[in-house]
């Protein structure tokens, strides 16, 4: 079955290098005023959530870059 993942960055440009968090997990945490995602890694680990329709994870990814402190870019990816 085949979903979307996706992947947040710390950076303008979403690269796979620098400072990126990673794919994210569904969860974010608030520590001092600044909210930061819950991230692993590894898209195939199975904490990171993971959406069934593209769209979803679309706003999602949006709604991230508004809400987390650092989240400066993202990309949704298929797995």
């Amino acid at each position: 079955m085949k979903g979307y993942v996706i992947y947040l960055s710390t950076e303008i440009e979403t690269n796979f290098r620098g400072n990126n968090y990673g794919y994210w997990t569904g969860k974010t945490y608030r520590h001092e005023d600044v909210v930061y995602p819950g991230y692993e890694d590894d898209k195939d680990d199975e904490s990171v959530k993971v959406y069934k329709l593209k769209i979803s994870a679309e706003k999602m990814s949006h709604k991230l870059g508004e809400r987390c402190t650092f989240v400066l870019s993202s990309i949704v990816e298929e797995v």
